[in-house]
């Protein structure tokens, strides 16, 4: 078989992929004698390299025909990606769910699986027929995102292309036009840049068009014409998926965007759009509402800021599963009303000053929440009612909770399932009961030293952001056997901080640590030099002194010697009592990147950017990918 192969690793771990589902001798016997049979009846010029690409086509065909029917659908559905695109596997179920493909095949074999499992189960699917490569897992241990490897993808665009499943366009080849759309394709990918203009001529209306999307460079700034922005959310009358992201220019949404009531995904992301028109309320059959806009326009009262407009618009999208409200918005309804959204499963940015307290109550199949930055006494509201209704947040696996003055711990053990956690507003206590919780991010909590011993017990905890004012201690203690799972750890903004203490055995699977910001911070710990597993050190925007002890020759270096990486930026002049460490000058601009800690131990100096502001909202795909990433690059 490996004959056939050429060489190539991604073809045999395909061709693997393919045997792994057959279980007899039997059986491999019949994959071989069909490979050595398409070989030998065709009429392939007998040189080496035409052999060797007919034997990859070959070999990824079969494999590619052995995929039952709703698998080939999902599996041509990636052809609409581009080139090294970072595929979120979040977003390709909710788009997979949208078309289709997951619906019919949950009802054909009578499945009580909710789609979303149903769809995470075709992906790993295909990951295990070696179909889809370059996987990176999240801390849950589930895939986060994965990429098309280039001779996969390929092939993947040429089955495409014969089973005239989608049209790609290029709009650097000029306009689109009716004739591109020749076959009536139902699916129309466009892939625009800075440099060209994009236009649809105006032969005709696109009706048999069901899915669209829009790939541009991040923060498409090119200005549009008001007849372009017309003909996304009007001239596709049936469509079922509209991705319209990264469009940096303001623009006004059409009101006729409320007849396209077919539509079960729509997205926004990253768009400055102003704000929705009530006609979106026809949209009853939506499934995923993407709104994260980046839109933050000049107020009318007082050179106030303003965000994006939201109306009282969702009350009878019965459908949606998953809304993405923007973080800087402005509500012109009194309240929003979520009541009738039973099947709702994500609800991010949600102002619960804006909406009925009863509505959030019953949302009871949510999995991830992220409340806006809220008052104090509607958190205790929330946690009341949630306490007196006996109701708890069973499904719930990520929280996000951000609050003008103290947070209520008992909120959270509502949600006794939680994996995910985002703290950010002042605490007395942390909550206990967190058993399956393995990310944790703290902000403004104000913490006192003791609290570290609830932190350092919880049982699957791995990873750890201590994050600006998370603890108002000068001393942390890391006490023996604290942390036993713990990967990554982040101390940021600590400012109180003058020493951290590790003891024995402490964090004894440590792979990555960031100190940033820790002005006082006099040293790193000794216990440092036992942690084995520790394999990256990041050392960003603290005093001279401190980066002077633990470079090469420094009086700590031995405690990090046996570190592979060690990464110090943007060195800051001496702390000075006299002065607030949030207001000092960034000053520093060097970089020190370091290899192993050895004879061939090497440094060199870089430009570093400019430091930016203490971060208050957080992009949580590109912070999993990115940790996600180093976990499998350190792996």
């Amino acid at each position: 078989m490996l004959v056939h192969c050429p060489g190539l690793p991604i073809v045999i771990r395909v061709l693997a992929g393919l045997l792994s589902k057959r279980e007899t001798v039997k059986e491999w016997d019949a994959v071989l004698e069909n490979v050595e049979q398409i070989m030998k009846g065709t009429d392939v010029l007998e040189t080496e390299s035409t052999s060797q690409e007919y034997g990859i086509s070959v070999v990824l065909a079969l494999s590619y025909d052995d995929l039952p029917s709703h698998l080939k659908l999902c599996f041509l559905y990636l052809a609409q990606f581009p080139e090294n695109h970072e595929i979120a596997v979040t977003r390709l179920t909710q788009l997979w769910i949208a078309e289709g493909f997951i619906t019919l095949m949950a009802e054909k074999h009578g499945s009580g699986e909710i789609m979303e499992d149903v769809s995470y189960s075709c992906l790993t699917e295909l990951i295990g027929r070696q179909m889809v490569q370059d996987v990176i897992y999240g801390f849950s241990g589930k895939v986060k995102s994965c990429r098309l490897h280039g001779l996969m993808r390929d092939f993947c665009l040429q089955k495409a292309e014969e089973e005239n499943f989608r049209i790609f366009v290029k709009l650097s080849e000029g306009p689109v036009s009716k004739t591109a759309l020749i076959g009536k394709v139902r699916r129309l990918t466009l892939y625009l840049d800075n440099t060209v203009k994009y236009e649809f001529t105006r032969e005709g209306r696109y009706g048999h068009v069901r899915s669209l999307l829009y790939f541009v460079p991040a923060s498409h700034y090119q200005k549009w014409d008001k007849k372009v922005i017309r003909s996304a959310f009007n001239d596709f009358k049936f469509l079922r998926v509209l991705k319209f992201e990264n469009i940096g220019r303001e623009f006004e949404i059409p009101k006729t965007i409320g007849n396209l009531v077919h539509l079960r995904f729509l997205s926004l992301k990253d768009s400055a759009f102003r704000g929705l028109p009530s006609s979106v309320s026809n949209l009853v059959l939506l499934q995923t509402l993407d709104l994260r806009s980046n839109f933050v326009g000049q107020g009318s009262c007082f050179g106030r800021m303003r965000g994006t407009e939201i109306r009282n618009v969702f009350w009878n999208m019965k459908q949606l599963r998953h809304l993405y409200i923007p973080f800087f918005h402005s509500v012109s309804a009194p309240k929003l009303s979520f009541a009738r959204l039973c099947n709702l499963q994500t609800l991010v940015n949600v102002p619960i000053e804006k909406c009925d307290l009863n509505d959030l109550v019953q949302l009871s199949n949510l999995k991830k929440l992220r409340i806006m930055p809220s008052a104090s006494r509607q958190l205790e509201k929330l946690k009341d009612m949630l306490i007196i209704r006996n109701r708890t947040y069973k499904h719930l696996r990520s929280l996000s909770l951000q609050a003008d003055g103290d947070i209520p711990s008992d909120i959270v053990l509502t949600c006794p399932h939680l994996y995910k956690l985002r703290l950010e507003g002042k605490m007395t206590a942390l909550p206990k009961e967190l058993p399956n919780l393995t990310k944790l991010t703290l902000e403004q909590t104000k913490l006192k030293d003791d609290q570290i011993e609830i932190l350092e017990k919880l049982p699957n905890l791995r990873v750890l952001y201590l994050g600006w004012r998370s603890f108002e201690s000068e001393t942390l203690v890391f006490s023996q056997e604290g942390f036993p799972h713990l990967e990554f750890l982040t101390l940021y903004g600590l400012y109180d901080l003058k020493e951290w203490r590790v003891k024995k055995e402490a964090m004894p699977r440590l792979q990555r640590l960031r100190i940033e910001w820790c002005k006082q911070l006099q040293a790193v710990p000794d216990g440092l030099q036992e942690i084995t597993t520790l394999k990256e050190l990041t050392i960003d925007r603290m005093p001279s002194r401190f980066c002077s002890r633990v470079g090469k020759g420094g009086k700590d270096f031995y405690k990090i010697k046996h570190v592979p990486s060690l990464i110090i930026t943007d060195i800051q002049p001496d702390y000075k009592k006299d002065k607030e460490p949030e207001m000092e000058e960034a000053t520093g601009a060097s970089q020190i990147v370091a290899g192993p800690a050895d004879d061939s131990h090497q440094e060199s100096i870089v430009d570093a950017p400019p430091p930016p502001p203490p971060p208050t909202i957080v992009d949580e795909k590109a912070e999993e990918i990115q940790v996600a990433s180093s976990a499998d690059h350190l792996s």
